[in-house]
């Protein structure tokens, strides 16, 4: 699947992934992230100061880019989780 159809069904999936959901798996989500995000790097980039990330659209396609390099299998809804919490955690886009 391409770049492109992948992001259209996170933001599909987005819309059906509600706030509460997104809390209540909040850990299943930070070790998604631990397994996989920390194989190439540590938390020193995700500095919302020094980023070259815009907005949530951007950061999302850098997850999924990130996710692919990593070789984890994540869903869309996997994906969109982890770059909510990317967000939520570090970088506060609107």
């Amino acid at each position: 699947m391409n770049i492109r159809l992948t992001l259209i069904a996170l933001l599909f999936t987005a819309t059906a992934i509600p706030t509460a959901l997104f809390a209540a798996d909040i850990q299943q989500v930070q070790k998604l992230h631990k397994a996989h995000c920390f194989q190439c790097h540590g938390n020193e980039v995700y500095n919302p100061k020094k980023t070259k990330l815009s907005d949530q659209m951007a950061l999302l396609k850098r997850v999924t880019g990130c996710s692919r390099a990593a070789g984890a299998d994540w869903t869309a809804a996997e994906i969109k989780a982890v770059a909510d919490y990317l967000n939520q955690t570090y970088y506060q886009f609107p």
